[in-house]
């Protein structure tokens, strides 16, 4: 078997394609390279009116919407969307005096520019900048001659901070475009599978040296309302046809002929090709048209309005042949129950009749016989045994509903080999029916719908489904057995030929795997009160939630993943809700009960903790440099989405530094990496990692294709500032924190009137153990806090100027510890158990002030109370009204109902008891809260002043 491998030394980039051999002196330019080249050529194009406004043109307000351009000329020419500046010329075309053109260069203001051409059909535009102008760099227009579906592009757009770009294929249209209100002959138009968004509206589309294939059009791509995650609203408000157009260089070249040379550059056919060419060139010829209405005319063209052929009549489909005497398999969604014929177009153009032989609901699959002439065949694909196929592999899938083809290309994402494989690409209509191949161009699946155990997955998540070729032969066994006259081959790989299958995607999940975990959260069942019932259980039933995923970052089993992906299982507190249940699972099946230690809701990361047992392992993940990572450079998101354990998407970082207001979230994130790679529900807290397989964000949200992801280095300061703080971790409170950054655990900061400070502790001190347990790290020293309580004194070692110190704190509760910053009164538990008299009377005065009866006794006896151990005052100068020595019993709580208000007795037993009641009122603003306190001997009431302490 010849199986083409990458050369030696190939650069893996944008979708992971490998280069095909080739003899070409022509450079391949890395994504990363294409970006660097563009920073200086594509330019934000905007249009601004006279008032005063915020925007960077004092005296000028931007209209606010998407737009980028290409400079073409190094005199400062600019090529852009007729529509993107239709306000700034009237009718005539002359100047309009309330609307401006400007263009901002990359790191420079909006300078003027006026219309000097305009293409109404084709909705394009030259603009010239205005003024004195440094030398600018032009894009050179690309020559089209040659060019194949496969090749890899890159979109780019201007946002105003930096360039956006997403990684794609090249697509060639067969049938007309409309674009706005003009219909566009195909070569005037192209087509790819990168994402299309209303933001790259104006930018290029670039190849693999950065020239210019033609310019991005969004007029028929749908904005979204603001916020990053599409609703089922959303959904429904988007049109049908919903697509992007790309006017090809040619049309340019056409359109505006005293401005552009013929060509750029030759382009011959050695031109060196990314190996996405070769499978889909492979597969082509064994790619049909199916079409079960056999009455009616087969259709050869897709409309005008859906250029990528993703709308299909409920009878059309693509198909792939299997076998050089007809057989051909499709989707058997276009077949009812009484249809049993079909007409077969083959890649030539040329109609056959064709026979059912069989269909499969569950694998909506179905096999042809198509009735050929005597001695014609159809030229058969090439197949592989898909039991072999390995997640991260390159894959593309290919489609034929009509005349031309439908390609994406994308990594096999995850396996369920017994029902289907999940493809992180573009998978639409168009495609089922249609091959799923390697890039050796060899079958390995037929595309398909989503099934129903994926849930509902919209067609844009850029995350598709086909049935596994294995499982669709077997199914059909049978029926080919009896129907064939000749055996089918399956091609196997030895190890050396999997081994060089495997691409970049493959090894980078192989080598993190064990890192990645599902994170589960289920809640438990209502219960119905039946009664009494001896034999009734008290386990709790738990159904599942919701999922996500989630890192492991240490080996004790540690874990980050999102805030959003745990809070329903959180309390208001942040304490962990007893009616959910969250769980991990390992690759393996290993399953752990999960803690959910911390979260930051600002930052939407959790802090979670596998319940190991004795024994048990776990591998952190490696950690990366998010900082450096290059627009461009390859990334993966690996998670868990619609359920389907460590699934992968490939694709470039987008742009950094994003600032997004997420749909359903309270406030805007900031500095998010954007990618292209797909980020779905599911992937929620899993790893975005580079080509090393480092973690260099955590997967945040995504739609249409583009994913957010919380950089890695954010991420490692949350978590050292927040997540491992004593306030998120709730834990003891000790007054002091830490820092391992130096290689040394060293105190940072001693918070004043704390346990820490009043033990003397300072600012530089080494700490080494607490409470007998040695530390060394800021981990452990977290750690070391969640099993200490607050009774007693504790023991700290530390080392000051090369000399070893051994102090004593006194810890107190998370809870006291917040109530004395909310109301400035440090409290201690009084146990029921050890003051017995003490607590007990105190109950009882307390019941009868609140209930005003002087022989009343309480149906339960309280289990504690509080004891004030010092205060100070939230107002200076003022003195605080609650005294030490004073035992604090509890307040009167007013419910507001529908019809009448009710008062309730609630009771101080614990410090959480006091917390929980003072922080509705611990307001920015503050608010008085009347407490019940006894006081020598006598029940008290007294109003304190409380309010939120300030942040840090």
């Amino acid at each position: 078997m010849n199986l083409c491998s990458a050369p030696s030394g190939a650069t893996i980039a944008g979708l992971l394609f490998f280069l095909a051999p080739t003899t070409s002196a022509l450079p391949q330019a890395s994504v990363e390279d294409i970006f660097e080249a563009a920073r200086a050529q594509v330019v934000r194009v905007v249009v601004t009116f006279a008032g005063e406004g915020s925007g960077p043109v004092p005296g000028e307000v931007l209209v606010q919407r998407p737009g980028s351009g290409v400079v073409i000329t190094a005199d400062g020419l600019i090529l852009t969307n007729s529509h993107l500046v239709a306000e700034v010329t009237d009718a005539d075309g002359q100047p309009s005096n309330e609307f401006w053109a400007r263009v901002a260069l990359p790191g420079g203001l909006p300078r003027p520019a006026q219309v000097v051409a305009r293409n109404e059909r084709l909705d394009l535009a030259l603009l010239q900048i205005k003024g004195g102008l440094e030398v600018l760099t032009p894009m050179p227009l690309a020559n089209l001659a040659g060019r194949q579906a496969g090749e890899r592009v890159v979109a780019m757009s201007n946002s105003g901070a930096d360039l956006d770009i997403f990684a794609g294929i090249l697509a060639l249209p067969t049938a007309p475009v409309t674009l706005r209100e003009a219909l566009l002959e195909p070569g005037e138009v192209l087509l790819s599978d990168a994402r299309f968004h209303d933001t790259l509206d104006g930018g290029p589309l670039v190849d693999n040296q950065g020239h210019l294939l033609g310019l991005y059009n969004a007029s028929h791509v749908s904005a979204l309302p603001e916020g990053f995650e599409e609703t089922e609203d959303d959904e429904e408000k988007k049109p049908d046809t919903d697509y992007a157009v790309i006017v090809s260089a040619n049309a340019i070249r056409a359109a505006f002929p005293e401005h552009f040379a013929q060509s750029a550059e030759p382009r011959g056919s050695s031109l060196g090709l990314y190996e996405a060419v070769t499978p889909i060139a492979a597969i082509a010829p064994s790619v049909v048209s199916v079409w079960s209405a056999v009455e009616a005319p087969h259709p050869a063209q897709t409309t005008p309005t859906d250029p990528p052929a993703r709308l299909l009549p409920e009878h059309l489909a693509s198909g792939v042949v299997i076998s050089a005497q007809g057989l051909v398999l499709t989707s058997s969604k276009i077949f009812a129950d009484e249809v049993t014929t079909a007409s077969v177009r083959d890649a030539s153009g040329v109609s056959h009749p064709a026979s059912l032989l069989g269909r499969s609901i569950k694998h909506q699959v179905a096999l042809l016989q198509v009735d050929l002439p005597a001695g014609e065949v159809l030229e058969p694909a090439r197949l592989c045994n898909s039991d072999q196929a390995t997640v991260g592999e390159l894959v593309a899938v290919v489609g034929r509903p009509y005349d031309g083809l439908c390609p994406s290309v994308g990594v096999l994402s995850s396996l369920d080999r017994e029902s289907f494989i999940q493809v992180a690409s573009w998978v639409h209509p168009g495609h089922f029916g249609g091959a799923v191949v390697d890039r050796f161009g060899r079958l390995i699946a037929i595309a398909r719908s989503q099934p129903a155990s994926a849930g509902d997955v919209d067609e844009k998540s850029y995350l598709g489904f086909a049935a596994p070729l294995a499982v669709v032969l077997e199914t059909f066994a049978e029926t080919i057995a009896t129907t064939s006259e000749l055996e089918l081959v399956v091609e196997t790989d030895d190890e050396a030929a999997l081994s060089s299958r495997g691409a970049l995607a493959s090894r980078v999940v192989e080598r993190t795997r064990a890192s990645l975990c599902n994170v589960l959260v289920s809640r438990a069942a209502p219960t119905a009160d039946a009664g009494f019932d001896p034999f009734a259980s008290d386990e709790k039933v738990f159904s599942l939630h919701s999922m996500g995923s989630g890192v492991v970052i240490d080996p004790s089993g540690l874990a980050l993943t999102n805030w959003h992906v745990v809070d329903s299982a959180m309390n208001a507190d942040g304490s962990q809700n007893e009616d959910f249940l969250v769980e991990a699972t390992l690759p393996g099946g290993r399953r752990f009960v999960v803690d959910v230690l911390s979260t930051s809701r600002d930052d939407d990361l959790a802090l979670i903790s596998l319940r190991l047992s004795e024994g048990d392992a776990v591998v952190p993940v490696v950690l990366g440099d998010s900082d450096a990572l290059a627009v461009g450079e390859p990334v993966f998101a690996i998670g868990n989405p619609h359920g389907l354990a460590n699934s992968v998407s490939a694709g470039v970082i987008s742009c950094k530094d994003q600032d997004v207001m997420i749909r359903g979230r309270l406030r805007k994130y900031f500095g998010l990496l954007q990618t292209d790679a797909a980020i779905n529900p599911g992937n929620s807290g899993g790893a975005l990692l580079d080509s090393e397989g480092r973690l260099v964000g955590i997967n945040s949200a995504g739609r249409s294709g583009a994913g957010l992801a919380i950089p890695v280095a954010r991420a490692r300061a949350v978590f050292r500032d927040k997540l491992l703080s004593t306030e998120k971790l709730r834990t003891v409170y000790l007054g002091f924190e830490v820092s391992d950054e130096s290689g040394a655990l060293l105190v940072t900061r001693v918070h004043a009137d704390s346990p820490a400070s009043r033990a003397a502790l300072e600012v530089g001190d080494e700490v080494l153990a607490l409470d007998g347990e040695e530390l060394g790290s800021a981990i452990r020293f977290a750690q070391a806090l969640r099993s200490l309580v607050a009774s007693g004194g504790v023991s700290l070692q530390c080392l000051r100027a090369g000399r070893q110190l051994d102090l004593t704190l006194k810890p107190q509760s998370y809870a006291a510890w917040r109530v004395y910053l909310q109301s400035g009164i440090e409290v201690s538990e009084v146990d029921y158990g050890e003051e017995t008299v003490l607590v007990r009377d105190a109950g009882i005065m307390l019941h009868r002030a609140y209930s005003g009866d002087e022989t009343a006794l309480p149906k339960v006896l309280m289990a504690g109370a509080l004891r004030v151990e010092r205060t100070r005052s939230l107002e200076p100068g003022a003195e605080h009204p609650v005294h030490p020595g004073d035992l604090l019993l509890g307040l009167v709580s007013l419910h507001r109902g529908a019809t009448a208000d009710s008062q309730q007795l609630v009771r101080f037993e614990k410090a959480a008891d006091l917390f929980a009641s003072l922080t509705p009122l611990a307001t920015r603003d503050g608010a008085w809260c009347s407490l019940m306190l006894l006081r020598d001997g006598k029940i008290v009431r007294t109003s304190v002043f409380v309010r939120r302490p300030p942040r840090k």
